[in-house]
């Protein structure tokens, strides 16, 4: 006699609301108003988050912004998921680096021009 088995659930990419788009940006994580900073490689991208490739001993806390140097922006992120040194993050708020002028956030300018000029 045959099991009546439940549906399998969707995959985490099949429940997403936005496919994510592939990429292989550099980006930076910064957090503590700028005195910790470490470079990642976005992995793929949605209008709504991210997946980024860290550092396997690299800690950050929960909530940090991340700087997606080609494209000169900054998110506030949140962290969904972290497994195997890879994250994958909730964009709460997305800004131009060029909007962050006379802020508390604009020493994130400072460390994109540092990044490009190298």
């Amino acid at each position: 006699m045959p099991l009546n088995l439940p549906h399998e659930l969707p995959s985490q990419a099949e429940r997403r609301p936005d496919r994510r788009r592939r990429s292989f940006l550099a980006g930076q994580v910064t957090f503590d108003d700028g005195k910790r900073v470490f470079d990642c490689v976005i992995r793929d991208i949605t209008d709504r988050g991210a997946r980024i490739a860290i550092p396997q001993e690299q800690t950050f806390p929960p909530c940090f912004h991340l700087i997606r140097m080609r494209e000169r922006v900054v998110h506030e992120c949140a962290v969904v998921w972290m497994k195997d040194g890879e994250a994958g993050l909730s964009f709460l708020k997305t800004v131009s680096l060029g909007e962050l002028t006379g802020t508390k956030l604009d020493y994130m300018r400072t460390l994109w021009l540092e990044r490009a000029a190298s």
